[in-house]
């Protein structure tokens, strides 16, 4: 197979695996340019040239290599044009989401919480503008009831890696075929976040409740986002897990229904929804069965009166 000559360029564990498919296809690799750590030890001890992504001289040493293509993986940061533009034929970016409908940050988190029934990836070539570069590989996925952003996540991580390994093969034998983005158009900024707050609603249907909870259950790993969240009492705490109980509507929409070790069992629109793996804002566990302000008869704090209790929480802290 023909070979080329590419710079790497990322912070996530999805740049290693899929630089070691690049070299193992026998492409030359001058250089990975990272900020991460973990990236770097992992290039020292496979010999690997690893350029700092914020170093004041980075334009200089880029710009004094020679490659083919510029492969952004997983890369969080907004590239220069110089840079784009100093590849011989293309530069191409990974996302973790489907184009053109979820450009920006967050893109499963964002599909979660709209409801979505699929999902994707797309490798797309580099442009001025944003995730807005034409498409050279793009796989969609369907979405389970279970899923979460955290499993999305990795979903978007294993099918990046086997596109990846066609995108490289279509650039060796000179065959990508780049098609332009079809659709309606949306983009995440990173600064955008959930309505009010993440604060759970009992007023909400149990399925737009369950969606808050997975779109933001990132398993171990933390994200500005943050999680969703509950106000009980005048106290916050965090919820990492949703379940519907029950479709019917109860009498009392807001009442704490049951409890045990593990969560509890709200009233809310259209039916009840148990909620667990609640800890404090601060990450210790909660001890549920004694918490005061979570036994059953206590009421959750719902519509307007929410986020008006949340901004005095927030003052008071």
């Amino acid at each position: 197979m023909p070979t080329f000559t590419a710079i790497v360029i990322g912070d996530s564990t999805l740049l290693i695996r899929c630089t070691e498919e690049l070299l193992k296809a026998g492409h030359t690799l001058p250089a990975v340019v990272t900020k991460s750590p973990l990236i770097e030890d992992w290039c020292r001890k496979n010999r690997l040239r690893c350029l700092h992504k914020d170093a004041p001289d980075l334009k200089l040493h880029i710009e004094e290599l020679s490659y083919d293509v510029l492969l952004s993986i997983a890369n969080l940061d907004i590239l220069p044009e110089w840079m784009l533009k100093h590849a011989a034929r293309a530069a191409y970016n990974f996302h973790d989401g489907p184009l053109p409908r979820y450009a920006g940050l967050n893109a499963t988190t964002w599909a979660l919480l709209a409801g979505e029934t699929s999902h994707g990836v797309t490798w797309h070539e580099m442009s001025e503008k944003v995730d807005a570069g034409k498409i050279a590989v793009q796989e969609i996925f369907p979405i389970t009831a279970e899923d979460t952003a955290f499993s999305l996540n990795a979903r978007c991580y294993e099918t990046g890696l086997v596109t990846f390994k066609r995108l490289i093969e279509n650039i060796a034998n000179d065959n990508v075929e780049l098609t332009a983005q079809v659709g309606e158009r949306s983009y995440f900024a990173r600064s955008r976040r959930p309505k009010d707050a993440s604060l759970i609603d009992p007023k909400e249907p149990v399925d737009d409740i369950v969606r808050l909870v997975q779109a933001l259950d990132h398993g171990p790993y933390w994200t500005a986002l943050g999680d969703a969240r509950l106000l009980a009492g005048g106290e916050l705490f965090v919820v990492g897990t949703a379940e519907v109980v029950e479709r019917k509507s109860p009498n009392t929409v807001g009442e704490i229904l049951s409890r045990d070790a593990q969560g509890i069992v709200l009233a809310a629109a259209e039916g009840t929804v148990r909620l667990g793996r609640i800890e404090w804002p601060n990450g210790e566990p909660v001890d549920i069965e004694n918490e005061a302000k979570l036994a059953p008869g206590r009421s959750i704090t719902s519509g307007t009166k929410l986020t008006e209790d949340f901004r005095q929480l927030l003052q008071a802290a």
